[in-house]
């Protein structure tokens, strides 16, 4: 008789907690669609909203307030759009650059037509000739 019960005492358990882990990915996968749409919200695209939610979960797997995934996800978003602007940065002092002969110019007070002229990025293709 005690070992009856104890059977169905360890199959009761056994169904609980599978209802616990049910209602857990049920609660996980609700937040992962509501933290998605509220970054897009945000202005995140949804294809990385998904990628980001994901990174934070996988990181950081407990947690369960929303508005906390939120701003995880997308403080990780801004830190990954800071890298991929510092990868773009333009080089400094490229021959030719327009910028840097326009602030030479500049200090010489020419014009920024003048100090292009004079660098040779304008031509006059219709001068007189007679």
């Amino acid at each position: 008789m005690n070992k009856e019960q104890s059977q169905i005492q360890v199959q009761t358990f056994i169904k609980e907690t599978q209802k616990r882990s049910e209602s857990r990915q049920q609660q996980i996968s609700h937040l992962r669609e509501d933290a998605v749409i509220r970054l897009q919200l945000l202005g995140v695209k949804e294809k990385e909203a998904v990628g980001l939610v994901q990174a934070v979960l996988a990181h950081r797997s407990s947690i369960a307030d929303l508005n906390e995934l939120v701003q995880a996800a997308y403080q990780l978003s801004i830190d990954k759009g800071k890298e991929k602007l510092e990868e773009k940065e333009i080089p400094k002092d490229v021959e030719g650059d327009l910028r840097v002969i326009v602030k030479v110019g500049a200090k010489e007070d020419l014009s920024a037509y003048e100090a292009l002229k004079r660098a040779g990025m304008i031509r006059n293709d219709f001068e007189c000739t007679g």
